[in-house]
């Protein structure tokens, strides 16, 4: 992910679970009306070090699509 994409770091707000998802995919979070898909990096690595309540959500966006990493 180039540096240019990454738009800013945040504070996992109030994500909502989607249902019949894997566990990679955290759920939605709406950042200032705007409603992002966040997917777990967490998860993917498996570590269960980071609790949800300390870790980050980092916002990307490129022309086409934008996501939250939560890390």
């Amino acid at each position: 992910i180039s540096l240019d994409h990454i738009v800013e770091f945040s504070d996992p707000i109030l994500l909502t679970p989607a249902p019949n998802m894997s566990s990679l995919f955290s759920g939605f979070m709406n950042l200032r009306g705007d409603v992002l898909p966040v997917l777990s990096l967490l998860n993917f690595l498996n570590d269960g070090s980071v609790s949800k309540s300390t870790g980050k959500v980092v916002v990307i966006k490129s022309e086409d699509l934008s996501f939250g990493l939560f890390v």
